[in-house]
């Protein structure tokens, strides 16, 4: 087991060497406003219970979406995330499916002390990808001479570094700090159906950075020995996150394998500078567990994007909320006699009421979640059987926008799959 855990551990960071996670993948046209799509911050085990977060207190899984959990951990904890799926998008009289495939997280969570524990990693922080296009047509003649098309690429991620701890009993206070980095390019170009025309097009990219905090806090009401329920608060505070843009407009002519060769530069400027307002966020929940058979919770969402400013101008967002709710069903953790018994059965639902209204219309989602963790070892603790290291699966059917008025309305199906290894690292040995 130690084995294989390192040898995930080399491999992990051999992605993060290559900065494969900034590169999150996605496509969706409502990428192109914003930060572009936000990426939920929780890995495969709460994907499969709709996302909850707040609430949720294990001693062997990493919740950074709520830092006050980290003081649960009572041994390291990797966890390594990956995700592939479809999406179809649909107008009144078009459909079109994309596949999309990344590595999603690595992260290392781990107990401090009896009543303190902490956290370190990667993971996305939104994602943009997208390409549409128009006919291009003689002024008041119905003739098509070229196309038009919008397209963008990349996303931002951040490293993390938390910690958390229970001042006083049942009551636990926890912190991130992240650093946010990465580029997103966005394209508009004309190109014309003759072949011996010189094309045009408009390339933006911008690249982020800086400090993102995170602070939560979760407090444990024991009903009985069995039963137990945990209330959790995070948030975020309203951000600044530095710019700098690169511009260029240049012609270019296009190969018949498709492939585009700038011409000349028309105008280019490099190193801009700006920046951009997060906003405040808010999460409230609450899980409830009855031993290692059952967890079940909900989490309610609201985040101020009427806040959110690009180089000091309002970009008319409207605030989001979203309700998460899951559960966890395991029949006997301790049972020798059958797997099955011991595998995680999840399933959840979330609704996100989102910041875009385009064309007088709300662009919201809805989505449904199924998963199981599947056991991959053993532990023993206080005499008794019990699974630690599982390969999470989380499924995630859903919807996003509408067909009305002109726009793209999307029905999307993701699978996620995650490593979390559980050892017994930072423990100091005793000997008699």
């Amino acid at each position: 087991m130690r084995k294989f855990t390192k040898l995930l551990t080399l491999i992990s960071l051999t992605f993060i060497s290559a900065n494969v996670f900034a590169q999150a993948t996605t496509s969706s046209p409502y990428s192109a406003y914003g930060v572009g799509s936000l990426v939920p911050q929780t890995f495969a085990l709460s994907k499969g219970m709709g996302n909850i977060a707040a609430g949720l207190r294990t001693p062997d899984n990493i919740n950074l979406s709520n830092p006050a959990s980290y003081s649960a951990l009572v041994m390291t904890n990797i966890d390594l995330g990956m995700h592939g799926g479809i999406n179809q998008l649909s107008t009144s009289s078009l459909k079109q499916n994309n596949y999309d495939y990344t590595l999603d997280h690595f992260a290392i969570g781990f107990p401090i002390s009896r009543k303190m524990g902490g956290s370190i990693g990667i993971i996305p922080f939104s994602t943009s990808g997208y390409k549409v296009g128009s006919d291009t047509t003689f002024k008041n003649v119905d003739t098509v001479i070229g196309k038009n098309a919008l397209s963008g690429d990349g996303g931002y991620s951040q490293v993390y570094m938390g910690g958390a701890l229970q001042i006083v009993k049942n009551l636990s206070l926890g912190i991130n700090v992240g650093y946010m980095f990465g580029t997103i390019k966005r394209s508009v170009s004309t190109e014309l159906n003759d072949a011996y025309s010189y094309n045009s097009r408009t390339i933006l990219s911008t690249s982020a950075s800086g400090f993102l905090v995170k602070y939560g806090l979760q407090y444990t009401l024991v009903q009985s020995a069995e039963k137990r329920w945990t209330i959790g608060y995070s948030g975020s505070f309203k951000t600044k996150v530095n710019t700098k843009q690169d511009y260029v407009f240049d012609r270019y002519l296009t190969s018949s394998d498709g492939n585009a060769s700038s011409v000349d530069t028309i105008a280019s400027s490099q190193g801009i500078k700006g920046d951009f307002i997060l906003p405040t966020t808010h999460s409230l929940g609450f899980t409830f567990n009855k031993g290692y058979k059952l967890l079940a919770g909900a989490d309610f969402d609201y985040q101020q994007w009427t806040q959110y400013a690009v180089n000091g101008q309002n970009r008319n967002f409207k605030n989001m909320y979203g309700v998460r709710l899951g559960a966890q069903y395991t029949p006997d953790v301790y049972s020798v006699s059958s797997y099955m018994k011991r595998v995680d059965y999840r399933f959840g639902f979330n609704y996100y009421k989102s910041y875009l209204n385009l064309r007088g219309q709300d662009i919201n989602e809805m989505n449904l979640t199924l998963g199981m963790g599947f056991p991959l070892s053993q532990q023993h603790f206080g005499g008794l059987l019990y699974t630690a290291s599982k390969l999470n699966m989380g499924i995630q059917l859903g919807t996003r926008g509408t067909t009305t008025n002109g726009l793209v309305k999307e029905k999307y199906a993701n699978l996620y799959l995650g490593f979390t290894l559980n050892d017994r690292w930072f423990i100091k040995r005793k000997f008699d």
